[in-house]
């Protein structure tokens, strides 16, 4: 097996592969080669001889932590074709991977996984939840008047408003991340089913940018149609009460409405018939892949002073995060580096989910533990970009 980053000249052996393992379209599959293109130096290949025998990459992003963007790596589309696997290819893969993003300063990774316990054994932890909200347009309550126009619009030409409210809805939890005009066009506008069909809408108030709303329409030959919520975004309750008053507008077309928000965004107030749809799934799992420089990079509440030692368990795809670690809290910063003494002992796995707030300290190592405890507190973690 050789393992290297992907050529240009690999690219369609990797779109091949792509449309094997995941079902993608013959034209999907063009423009997917073509997205991955753009980021051959972090896309990379396990090759047994000339063949392509499995392959991923990873787009480099920025991941809201706190109050500061940590550089982040969003990884995708890992494959392998049925004849290669159970070899070790793809735990090869991801072991380079990992030492090519500690080297170039990405201290996290994400990915969304096709199997939690496969990705779980190369040390990545299952950190963020979504509420998956199924329910009929006319379910809806008539919302008040907002003062808030909600009109189409073409989102290319709206990419500066549609980022700027994108980055401050995103700036607002832990797993936020920032989008460049790149994956606007190519993630979002690139490409899109041809049974779908799209719309933006940009929300405005007295002609001031307040929101939007993206969505996917499916009509269906015979029957109503289904309307898929790709993303909404608002930065005030009449925002939203727009933005659910056009979603109440399709009762007569429309029979379900599919929308994802995180957990601790509540609908139910804004229906008339509460008896709708709502699961919890899990979204995406999330990976220290620098330990020292993941604790390191965020920032901590100025009054948090103390010490801790983390006693870090085996981590196969990177094995730099093993050991102890003493992290020093002061002046809202951490230091951390190699300790001696024994300390909380804990999987890199549960870190991660630890670090994205999805569990305490105290609640995992079943011990309590006050200074891990305020350094990365509890909440509701959401990361809804799809890799």
């Amino acid at each position: 097996m050789q393992l290297r980053q992907l050529r240009r000249a690999d690219l369609p052996a990797y779109g091949a592969l792509c449309r094997y393992a995941f079902g993608m379209p013959a034209d999907y599959t063009e423009t997917y080669q073509a997205w991955v293109g753009h980021f051959l130096r972090h896309a990379w290949g396990a090759f047994e001889g000339s063949t392509l025998a499995s392959a991923m990459w990873a787009y480099p992003y920025q991941m809201r932590v706190g109050d500061r963007w940590v550089p982040m790596a969003g990884v995708a589309a890992v494959a392998s074709r049925p004849e290669h696997r159970n070899r070790g290819h793809v735990r090869a893969l991801m072991t380079r991977a990992h030492e090519a993003m500690r080297a170039e300063g990405r201290p996290l990774a994400a990915l969304m996984p096709f199997k939690h316990s496969y990705y779980a054994a190369m040390g990545y932890g299952t950190a963020f939840f979504h509420h998956e909200h199924q329910f009929a347009p006319g379910q809806l309550a008539p919302p008040p008047s907002s003062g808030v126009d909600l009109r189409p619009v073409d989102p290319r030409r709206e990419l500066r408003a549609l980022t700027r409210l994108h980055e401050a809805h995103a700036s607002r939890r832990l797993g936020g991340v920032r989008r460049d005009a790149l994956y606007w066009k190519t993630r979002f506008f690139g490409w899109v089913a041809p049974n779908l069909l799209p719309s933006a809408y940009l929300a405005t108030r007295r002609g001031r940018p307040t929101g939007y709303l993206l969505t996917l329409l499916s009509q269906a030959p015979t029957g109503k149609a289904d309307l898929r919520v790709v993303q909404a975004v608002w930065e005030d309750e009449p925002t939203l009460d727009a933005i659910v008053g056009h979603l109440r507008a399709h009762r007569d077309q429309v029979e379900k409405v599919r929308w994802n928000l995180p957990c601790d965004v509540d609908l139910f107030p804004r229906f008339d018939d509460p008896k709708i749809e709502v699961s919890l799934r899990p979204r995406a799992m999330l990976k220290l892949v620098d330990l020292k420089a993941a604790i390191e990079a965020r920032t901590y509440a100025p009054s948090l002073r103390g010490e801790a030692v983390l006693e870090v368990e085996d981590d196969p795809t990177s094995p730099w995060n093993e050991g102890r670690w003493r992290i020093a809290f002061d002046r809202g910063r951490a230091r951390v580096s190699k300790a001696r003494v024994a300390g909380v002992k804990i999987d890199v796995q549960t870190l991660a989910v630890v670090y994205a707030g999805r569990r305490t300290m105290s609640s995992v190592a079943g011990v309590p533990h006050q200074i891990l405890d305020a350094a990365f507190p509890s909440g509701t973690p959401y990361l809804e970009e799809s890799f």
